[in-house]
């Protein structure tokens, strides 16, 4: 799993990152028109390759092969859904349940289903934990912010406080917003509200979009969320912002529900809803790794990937298309 590459790792974590309360949904089929997700088919592979191998690594189950069950709120719906089907490119991730009744009967207002397949649940939260614990075992994770106006460049890469390095990937999500080494008005974090509920007799296996994401967690525990917001003051969680989701668990759900907690995070969006990743255009070794917004988990296994080998092999990263369109340097 390693790319032989010695490295250390700056992390101080933090309790209301996007990551910490992220679903970890890797969903082929998303939005209104039920489209696959960008560059899904080549996501995919290397998302399942590297989470699986990480699951095996630390011994932890954290990848979960499960449906997703797409609400169909009223016949265009479903017309659009059938043309999905109707397509050679789609038939491996949708499909229509043989049975509607019983995922009927737990919401007031459900119109038909259908299912999208060939996606996972990743256990973001278990995955960071035990890989945060394995990185401070082996002496590569030093516990605190990184300081970008701390860096120092050196004749043969960057200086970093007592330390030197060859090679430097600044991955601050919504923090690099405020960057002064890669300086863009790109950026557009996004806050998000979620709900761990208990909801006793719903028996979901299945995640549902009803409106809102529904994912089992376990023992009754139901992750539900989540909604978007560019203006605000913090990362905590926001009790009037996640009216919604209030308002979607008393018109929607038919069954009693317990808030067990309030989670927020906000996310490293883009404009362009593209991630931002790249070398500095003057500084050679200087890179970003960032802008992965609501999509991260899909994203980060190839591009990272990407990214290394290209300082492996010591050429110079394809920068993506909002890099280049968008900075200032």
């Amino acid at each position: 799993m390693g790319a032989g590459l010695k490295v250390d790792i700056y992390d101080q974590g933090a309790v209301n990152s996007a990551s910490s309360v992220s679903s970890g949904i890797i969903n082929p089929v998303t939005g209104p028109k039920y489209v696959k997700s960008w560059m899904i088919e080549d996501l995919l592979p290397e998302a399942k390759e590297l989470y699986t191998a990480i699951e095996k690594d630390i011994n932890i189950p954290i990848v979960h092969n499960r449906e997703i069950w797409r609400h169909l709120n009223d016949i265009k719906a479903e017309n659009v859904w059938d043309s999905r089907m109707e397509d050679p490119s789609y038939q491996r991730y949708v499909s229509r349940p043989d049975h509607h009744e019983a995922k009927l009967d737990l919401f007031k207002n459900a119109h038909r289903f259908g299912i999208v397949t060939g996606g996972l649940h990743l256990d973001v939260k278990k995955m960071i934990t035990a890989l945060n614990l394995r990185w401070k075992e082996q002496e590569i994770l030093i516990e605190e912010t990184f300081d970008e106006s701390q860096i120092e460049i050196i004749e043969d890469g960057y200086q970093y406080k007592e330390r030197k390095y060859r090679q430097v990937i600044l991955a601050q999500g919504h923090r690099g917003a405020s960057s002064q080494l890669f300086d863009t008005d790109t950026y557009r974090p996004v806050k998000g509200e979620v709900l761990l509920v208990r909801i006793e007799g719903l028996g979901m296996e299945e995640i549902v979009k009803f409106g809102k994401f529904i994912m089992p967690l376990g023992d009754n525990i139901y992750w539900i969320g989540s909604n978007y917001q560019h203006d605000f003051a913090n990362s905590l969680p926001d009790t009037e912002q996640s009216t919604a989701l209030y308002a979607f668990l008393d018109d929607e759900l038919g069954l009693p529900y317990e808030i067990v907690e309030h989670q927020s995070g906000i996310r490293p969006a883009t404009k362009f809803r593209r991630p931002l990743i790249g070398e500095h255009q003057k500084h050679k070794g200087l890179y970003l790794f960032n802008g992965l917004g609501t999509k991260g988990i899909s994203l980060a296994p190839y591009f990272s990937r990407a990214l290394i080998q290209s300082i492996q092999e010591e050429g110079r990263f394809e920068s993506t298309k909002a890099y280049k369109d968008s900075f200032h340097i």
